[in-house]
């Protein structure tokens, strides 16, 4: 786990040194399951999940909807999954109302002009930015990872 997170912290300082002042759009890369993920936190008043595992959370759901739009194969999503799962950290939810989740993302900064941006992978290590998912799109990879 030490090799894992000394290269994630590796690969996160190379980012934000080739884009320091969020210029050129690359370190937005880094938000990568936060803009559901910041959502569950505050569904969660902030105490059900820490940090990285709402963002656990939020990764799957954005892989969910890269996987709707045909961006990714299922067999990435599940990769995904297990890997998070094999290193204790949540998958899913629960019981947390997608209401409340999506109340909370629309004040979230990641929530501009009416759109939510999403870092969606198309492939392990690639990833594209987009503002183009359709909301109920959102509410369908919300209740699937919820398991509402």
């Amino acid at each position: 786990m030490l090799k894992v997170i000394t290269r994630c912290c590796q690969i996160k300082a190379w980012v934000v040194k080739k884009d320091e002042q969020e210029r050129r759009g690359l370190r937005e890369i880094l938000n990568y399951g936060h803009t559901i993920g910041h959502g569950i936190e505050a569904a969660g008043r902030y105490t059900r999940f820490h940090h990285g595992e709402a963002i656990s959370i939020g990764m799957l759901v954005a892989s969910r909807l890269a996987y709707m739009i045909a961006m990714i194969a299922e067999q990435d999503l599940i990769r995904q999954k297990k890997l998070l799962e094999a290193i204790g950290l949540p998958t899913t939810a629960g019981s947390l109302s997608v209401a409340r989740i999506t109340k909370a993302i629309m004040l979230d900064k990641k929530f501009r002009g009416n759109k939510l941006r999403f870092v969606l992978p198309k492939g392990i290590g690639s990833v594209v930015i987009s503002d183009k998912i359709r909301f109920d799109l959102i509410i369908k990879a919300l209740k699937f990872q919820l398991k509402i």
